[in-house]
């Protein structure tokens, strides 16, 4: 069957995001029931791309022999695809696709759609000017392992507030500042004094750390010292955090910044209640009570078990099971955005 993609984009954008009606135009009564009999039994979105990609799989039982199956997504990836099926994508920018069944004619329905996010993360070095590359290495292997756990977990919706946009995680080397790397230059020589959700004041050059930033309309950036993803010998930095919880909290930090008023007003509600009838809060009190967004990111860290140190502030709590026995208000909204995380009690059973 011979397909006009330019026909079938022009009656899709008819219609709106998710499963769908079908849409009429000059086909006959036996296609529209072809149509109308086709189902599709699954359309699922595994992985993430700091895994390797995300793998889109289907399962569509076709009306009559006539129907087609079309996958529609970024720009050069439109094609015909069977009932049956799956495929990697890593696209540029976090991207939709949706499937639908035609006939060949205006007659459209959609099946479907997922959201894939586009991702990836970056190395500097020196070498007669700084150059960037993709993240390799152990620090890469251990940014992308930590990157891809928490982003598969990523809700639909959580998805969606980065359409259009790749998230990236910048690893500053061990020999360099945050300032030095182009998306935070603007930082140098400055503190955090004047942002209002700043919990102590410090120079942004001694920080290993920072949550999302924009650059233009299409990326976002956080970043994380390479010690703060794998031991390094002779370390000059004062490292008093266990491997991975820096990352942790400032990834948790981006789905907070994206989402809608409605989650945000939530997380400041939840955090009012309990701080005035006294509950516990994860990790350093001072610290997780200080802001929203500080909640939040330790809320993150810890339901993915990543803990602030092994000496104080409390390593036990940085679990799931923790959260969801001791704030089961942080951990219901967080379970809104991370989704299928397995939450193991102090005994080892485990269920999602």
């Amino acid at each position: 069957m011979k397909i006009d993609f330019k026909r079938l984009l022009a009656g899709a954008a008819t219609l709106a995001i998710g499963m769908t009606g079908w849409q009429t135009g000059t086909a006959s009564a036996a296609s529209a029931s072809c149509l109308a009999t086709t189902k599709v039994n699954t359309f699922v979105a595994i992985g993430s791309p700091f895994g390797g990609g995300t793998t889109l799989s289907w399962n569509v039982t076709p009306g009559c022999p006539g129907v087609a199956v079309v996958l529609l997504g970024g720009v050069g990836e439109n094609g015909s695809v069977g009932a049956n099926g799956k495929v990697v994508k890593n696209p540029a920018t976090t991207t939709e696709y949706r499937l639908f069944a035609t006939t060949g004619t205006l007659l459209t329905k959609q099946l479907g759609s997922q959201v894939v996010l586009a991702g990836k993360s970056i190395g500097y070095k020196m070498t007669y000017g700084l150059q960037s590359f993709p993240a390799s290495g152990a620090e890469g292997e251990a940014a992308n392992a930590i990157a891809n756990k928490i982003t598969r977990s990523f809700s639909d919706v959580t998805k969606r507030t980065f359409l259009g946009r790749a998230l990236e995680v910048h690893i500053i080397p061990v020999n360099m500042k945050l300032t030095q790397l182009p998306p935070w230059a603007n930082l140098t020589g400055t503190t955090c004094g004047n942002d209002p959700t700043c919990v102590a004041d410090r120079n942004w050059s001694d920080v290993r750390g920072y949550g999302g930033t924009p650059i233009g309309t299409d990326r976002l950036a956080i970043a994380v010292g390479a010690e703060q993803l794998v031991a390094v010998a002779n370390n000059p930095w004062k490292n008093t955090h266990r491997l991975g919880h820096v990352l942790a909290h400032e990834l948790g930090h981006v789905p907070h910044q994206l989402a809608a008023e409605p989650l945000k007003n939530a997380v400041r509600h939840a955090l009012i209640v309990r701080k005035a009838t006294g509950g516990e809060f994860i990790g350093n009190e001072d610290y997780t009570r200080s802001s929203p967004e500080e909640y939040w990111a330790e809320g993150t860290a810890a339901l993915f078990n990543y803990p602030i140190s092994d000496l104080g502030e409390h390593p036990e709590e940085f679990t799931g099971y923790w959260l969801k026995q001791n704030d089961p208000t942080l951990f219901k909204l967080l379970s809104t955005v991370y989704q299928g995380v397995l939450i193991c009690n102090p005994s080892g059973f485990c269920s999602l």
